[in-house]
This record gives C-alpha cells, sequence and structure tokens, in this order.
C-alpha cells in the first residue's frame, strides 16, 4: 500500500508546473492519513533535505512488513502444538 501511495503521488506531482522537488515535499504531507501522517509528523524540523529523505523513510517503515519467505531450517523447527487441529 505504501508502494502505490508514493507511486501515485508521484504520479500526480508531475502535473504541477513548479521546480518539482520543492513541490513533490511540501504537497506529499496532505495526501497522508492515519499512521502515515502521525509517521511523518514526528520527523524533527528541518530533518527532510529532499524527496529522497521521506520516500526512504516511508518504504523501510512502511513497507519493510511484506511477507518473506521462510527457510528450510525455519520450517522444520514448525510443530503443531497439542489438541492444535492442522489446516
Amino acid at each position: 500500500m505504501a508502494k502505490e501511495h508514493l507511486d501515485a503521488y508521484i504520479t500526480k506531482i508531475y502535473l504541477q508546473p513548479s521546480p518539482l522537488e520543492v513541490i513533490i515535499c511540501k504537497y506529499f504531507p496532505t495526501t497522508l492519513k492515519e499512521a502515515a501522517q502521525v509517521r511523518f509528523n514526528k520527523f524533527p524540523l528541518r530533518s527532510i533535505k529532499c524527496w529522497d529523505d521521506i520516500s526512504t523513510s516511508f518504504r523501510s517503515h512502511f513497507i519493510r512488513s511484506q511477507r518473506t519467505t521462510k527457510s528450510n531450517i525455519e520450517l522444520i523447527k514448525l510443530s503443531q502444538r497439542d489438541k492444535e487441529n492442522p489446516s
């Protein structure tokens, strides 16, 4: 979801006539909701120098929770608890 939001945002922002980097950084907070807005509000004052600062932070924070593949060793360690139905 975060990646889709960032991609859609960049697409819309290219339509604005002005120095692109400035517009991107200034307009981005107006598109945020819920957890993303909270995350943005926690940035220290003057800590954002460019679009990459924002984009990198959001990608690492919101996209890192995507599913990862389990290794064979991790799968071998799995066991069924007593009274747990296999499904």
